[in-house]
């Protein structure tokens, strides 16, 4: 699909029969409608779930900027400048594994009680259309469809229908994407490692 074909599936389910040739139109109020939240409805659908295409499963390893304080950051001692193209954490993939249990994400940084590198990965910012999954445009398309309804049709309260279609779509991405994924591979944690290795000094009740 292209952007073109999006927004023609995006009139198709708000119920518009218009003949949308280019999706740089200015003569088209549809067109103009989509481009103006074409970027914010990407990086939401994006955001919604962890879509297979989004995410790099090398991920990327990061490094702490420096050691802070706690009153500077609060209950953590590091932090790690997230990716620009970052949009959503997987925390299931963040190693070290501890880490999960000790972490906050705020305005485009990592914040850890660990000095790092640490190992992430995370759903991209990905602009490029042809790169998009099929389940991902169904979804794109619905959404799109939801945040232009009062413009393009005046209806507003359709907004609730398109909506929960977009929501179903997400669904049907999430039991589609899990199985095509492998079964993750957790890491033991430290009290289990020590547990088998049966390190000198450790006791287990």
């Amino acid at each position: 699909m292209d952007r073109l074909d999006l927004m023609r599936l995006a009139l198709t389910n708000l119920g518009v029969d218009e003949q949308l040739d280019d999706p740089d139109a200015t003569d088209s109020r549809a067109a103009r409608a989509f481009r103006d939240v074409w970027d914010m409805t990407r990086d939401a659908t994006l955001r919604a779930h962890l879509w297979n295409f989004a995410v790099d499963p090398a991920g990327r390893q990061l490094t702490a900027d420096g050691a802070f304080t706690a009153a500077t950051l609060g209950d953590h001692s590091h932090r790690f400048a997230l990716p620009e193209d970052y949009l959503r954490l997987d925390l299931q993939r963040l190693r070290p594994e501890n880490l999960r249990r000790d972490v906050r994400v705020s305005r485009r940084y990592i914040y850890a009680n660990d000095a790092g590198p640490i190992h992430i990965a995370y759903v991209a910012r990905v602009e490029a259309v042809g790169e998009w999954d099929e389940l991902f445009c169904n979804a794109f398309a619905w959404r799109l469809a939801a945040a232009t309804t009062k413009r393009i049709t005046g209806g507003a309260p359709a907004a609730a229908g398109l909506m929960q279609e977009f929501r179903a779509a997400v669904l049907e991405a999430k039991s589609i994407d899990g199985r095509e994924n492998p079964p993750e591979e957790i890491e033991d944690t430290d009290w289990v490692a020590s547990r088998y290795d049966g390190s000198p000094g450790q006791r287990f009740y």
